[in-house]
């Protein structure tokens, strides 16, 4: 399988990238959040990330949800501005309804449209497909993925076993991200690796891994733990 690819073709960088999780900084549910405390976590995030020094080094994308509808471009460009180098776009109208397959791929088309004219030429759109969500048959998500450009990997959630995987992974000749579950352990990361997927996401995978950690420290700070 060929790497990743931006939409000018150039091979994508293999190292890690963080991608913004909004609800984790926001604590608010991902249907319900709004854009500008969407681009106020990523600006958090973007903030700390040049804090620490790796700002250049670790690629930093974001989540945009469904778009924002009309405000999709403003969205872009504002997260751009931020330093973002990619975001996650859903194929569906939040809970409602998928985007048609033409209105998708235009989508895609206008997002990759005011990166290049921001001067942004490795901007990379990942699809998240709803497809499974709104149980749609793995021919559709298939259509789908291969009617997008070249540079959109197609995003996939969870409950797929390794055949329907491999079967994605060939389909889209490589262009697949799947989220891991939390708690996942590194055998399931080095099984995709081995079956051809391009990426791996965890969305706020690790807040829910480490706030019952959180949470049981801050009531041992405040006396709420007893040990016999």
């Amino acid at each position: 399988m060929g790497p990743l690819l931006n939409c000018h073709g150039t091979p994508l960088p293999t190292n890690s990238s963080i991608t913004s999780s909004a609800i984790a900084v926001t604590g608010v549910e991902e249907k319900d959040l709004p854009l500008e405390e969407n681009l106020d976590a990523i600006s958090k995030i973007s903030r700390e990330l040049r804090n620490s020094g790796k700002g250049q080094t670790v690629p930093l994308t974001a989540d945009l949800q469904s778009g924002y509808g009309d405000r999709l471009e403003e969205g872009v460009r504002k997260v751009i501005e931020l330093g973002v180098v990619g975001i996650d776009l859903e194929d569906s109208v939040g809970l409602r309804r998928m985007q048609g397959v033409d209105e998708q791929v235009d989508r895609i088309k206008r997002v990759t449209e005011v990166a290049k004219k921001h001067g942004v030429d490795g901007f990379v759109v990942t699809v998240k497909t709803k497809t499974m969500l709104f149980r749609k048959p793995i021919e559709e998500t298939i259509f789908r993925g291969r009617r997008g450009p070249r540079c959109a990997p197609t995003g996939m959630g969870t409950g797929m076993d390794n055949d329907e995987v491999k079967r994605f992974v060939d389909a889209f000749d490589g262009r697949l991200s799947v989220k891991l579950m939390p708690g996942a352990e590194k055998s399931a990361v080095d099984e995709f690796r081995r079956m051809g997927v391009a990426r791996i996401t965890m969305e706020d995978g690790l807040r829910r891994e480490t706030m019952p950690t959180i949470a049981w420290r801050l009531d041992e700070l405040l006396g709420k733990i007893e040990y016999s």
